[in-house]
């Protein structure tokens, strides 16, 4: 379910034209991917496909040693859609004749080689199997509905989370060491939830989905605190609400919820004006 404060800021984002990406780039798969298809076998599908790659791009994403640029659209429902067994066989034709759908399966299958190379013999991460908090499904089956939740939750919370780390990288203005920033962006998010460890739809009333403003308040001011660290907007300048610090206890409500408004709405902003697509904002259930 869309949080108010995050849901309704997107349809408030200057959309500049010339800025559009048709393609948008994205580390995990948009979850209106799974959301947009019609059938529930394609659903499940994309569903098996995803589960089985899952650890293999955690890993790539939250190794050191990955340099981990994020996947168009494309390339993720070429992933998502075809056969498991399509993403190991190689086109038989050259790469100049490919089509643009092998041409995606072909960058799938070079990302997934690198992963099972980089990984290390025995780690937690080198499963194949169709897996989701440490429980095994036989692919040939539905999965169960609290597991596609799940899955979609965790979806919204990990594409969230980088969409900001990705955000952060771009506008950072300040000579902060990258291992302190990415601390920052840690901070702006529940302790239940981290990138390498799947979101769960029990920790879905935590963090910035808190239902008091009191609760939420503590992330929006790391969120507060990141954003200061930034080049200005050209398209929104630094609202005035960002520009007071102070600690939380000194926020009446009123005050707490206009800052939410004025971080919610900045920084989907910036988001559109570096990358040309809506952010993955979060859900809480």
């Amino acid at each position: 379910m869309q949080i108010p404060s995050w849901h309704n800021v997107l349809a408030m984002v200057q959309v500049c034209n010339c800025c559009i990406s048709w393609n948008a780039f994205y580390y995990v798969p948009e979850p209106g991917l799974f959301l947009g298809v019609q059938k529930p076998d394609t659903q499940q599908r994309y569903l098996v496909n995803w589960l089985w790659c899952h650890n293999l791009l955690v890993y790539r994403l939250s190794s050191a040693d990955f340099d981990a640029p994020p996947i168009p659209n494309s390339a993720w429902r070429t992933l998502l859609g075809g056969s498991l067994d399509d993403l190991f066989q190689m086109p038989s034709s050259s790469v100049e004749t490919l089509t643009k759908a092998a041409r995606h399966q072909l960058d799938i299958q070079k990302l997934l080689d690198h992963c099972w190379q980089e990984i290390p013999m025995g780690s937690e991460y080198a499963v194949s199997d169709i897996t989701w908090h440490g429980q095994t499904y036989d692919p040939g089956f539905s999965l169960p509905d609290d597991v596609k939740r799940d899955v979609l939750y965790d979806l919204y919370e990990t594409g969230f989370y980088f969409d900001l780390v990705s955000l952060e990288d771009s506008a950072n203005c300040s000579n902060m060491d990258p291992h302190l920033c990415m601390e920052l962006v840690r901070s702006c998010f529940s302790p239940h939830f981290g990138p390498q460890i799947p979101a769960e739809l029990r920790f879905a009333n935590c963090g910035l989905s808190a239902p008091l403003i009191q609760h939420r308040l503590p992330y929006l001011l790391a969120m507060r605190t990141l954003v200061m660290g930034w080049h200005a907007s050209p398209r929104r300048p630094l609202p005035l609400e960002l520009q007071i610090s102070k600690p939380s206890e000194q926020y009446t409500e009123s005050e707490a919820v206009r800052l939410e408004k004025a971080i919610t709405e900045y920084i989907t902003q910036a988001f559109w004006d570096y990358f040309g697509h809506a952010m993955i904002v979060p859900h809480y259930r």
